[in-house]
């Protein structure tokens, strides 16, 4: 497997997790709120270790990518990825 596809493939599973997180937020509603509090933190936790597995100059890569192909031109999109490239270039 190529590093692109292994890159590609991390950003896939971190996408994922973001999603399923998102969804945890807005469809789980337990009789214990402390419950869904617990969830929260532990797909965050998983969604973060994701993101942190992958190199900071491929998720600047990956922001800059979403930022041109999705056609938003969100300027926070545009941000983040170059805060990804400082962030690559100071370590």
């Amino acid at each position: 497997m190529s590093s692109r596809a292994v890159e590609d493939d991390a950003l896939a599973k971190a996408a994922k997790a973001v999603e399923a997180l998102y969804l945890l937020r807005d469809t789980y509603f337990p009789a214990d709120p402390d419950d869904k509090i617990s969830r929260l933190n532990t797909d965050s936790d998983l969604a973060l270790n994701l993101l942190d597995s992958i190199p900071l100059d491929n998720l600047g890569n990956a922001c800059l990518r979403s930022f041109f192909v999705t056609g938003a031109w969100e300027h926070s999109k545009l941000l983040q990825s170059l805060k990804a490239y400082q962030n690559a270039a100071s370590a």
